[in-house]
């Protein structure tokens, strides 16, 4: 692999993301499009919070002005993600064809399955292909 492992929810992490989206999108049209979201982490490990943070959040804005990617939350997002740190980071331990994937969702009780909140099927045509990608291009990033 040409590119070193990164900590999940890092700085260096959202910058890569952020790569990855801009890679992922390129070549779709993105005008009159704006999709937004964000992840919340629940007890993240101490040196990766910012003062006054108790969870770890991250988000994605990607439309008529490109892809930005930062910490914290947007305003109004398409949907967003609330999950416990360490549940978050097996499951971005596994690609989706992964069978172990659908074993780990398994051996969870439902209030340790991360939540969905609003609506990713707001996504739509190549936005939604192309973003399909996203979780296990990210895989291959996350230590």
């Amino acid at each position: 692999m040409d590119e070193a492992l990164v900590e999940l929810g890092s700085e260096e992490w959202v910058a890569r993301a952020e790569g990855v989206i801009r890679s992922l999108v390129a070549g779709v049209d993105l005008e009159g499009q704006q999709v937004s979201w964000y992840e919340e982490f629940t007890s993240p490990p101490a040196h990766l919070l910012r003062p006054g943070e108790e969870t770890l959040t991250w988000f994605a804005v990607i439309g008529d002005d490109g892809v930005r990617t930062g910490r914290g939350t947007v305003e109004d997002p398409t949907f967003w993600v609330a999950a416990d740190y360490e549940v978050a980071l097996a499951f971005c331990h596994l690609r989706y064809d992964d069978p172990r994937l659908a074993e780990l969702a398994a051996t969870l009780r439902p209030d340790q399955m991360p939540v969905v909140h609003g609506d990713r099927g707001e996504i739509k045509g190549g936005l939604a292909q192309a973003l399909g990608g996203l979780h296990d291009a990210m895989v291959a990033l996350t230590s």
